[in-house]
Order: structure tokens, then sequence, then C-alpha cells
């Protein structure tokens, strides 16, 4: 889908963003980047994973996360990152 035909779906650009991260993700994740860079968007990123090595949290953060938690995740402990992160983003 052409970027400029997704920003009109979407009525602009997103708040955040939350994802799973598995490695079939990854190359969603960078078709993704891709994207909001055509569209000059620059949204927070949560990584959500089960995998809990120093090197996944390293992984997830040079691909562009802002955030990495591992499962099980906290409901209160979620929130209040999306919260730090929005407020971060305005």
């Amino acid at each position: 889908m052409p970027a400029s035909q997704l920003s009109r779906q979407t009525g602009g650009q997103p708040k955040l963003k939350v994802e799973e991260q598995l490695l079939r993700v990854l190359e969603y994740w960078r078709k993704l980047c891709t994207l909001e860079v055509e569209l000059g968007w620059q949204v927070p990123a949560i990584a959500l994973t089960g995998y809990a090595g120093k090197e996944w949290q390293e992984r997830s953060l040079e691909l562009g996360f802002q955030q990495y938690l591992t499962k099980p995740i906290l409901p209160d402990a979620l929130i209040e990152i999306v919260i730090q992160l929005l407020r971060q983003s305005e």
C-alpha cells in the first residue's frame, strides 16, 4: 500500500506503536520504519518480547525501539511507559 494511501486511511500519524518482537516480525518492522521515513512520522515504539537476553535488548534499541519490555508484563508498568513515551513525543 502506498504511504499516501495509508496516511489517508489512518487519519494521519499514529501516536504510538507496540510490537510483539519475534524474528519474523523484524522484516515487518523494517518496512514500517521505511514507511515512517517516507511519511515524515516520528512514532515512539515499545518492543514486547519473551526474549530476556541483553543481546535482544541491544538489537531492539538498534532497530529504533525506545523501550524494551520482557514478558510477562505488568499492565501498570506498561501504562506508565506508554504515558512517558507519549509525553516525550508531544
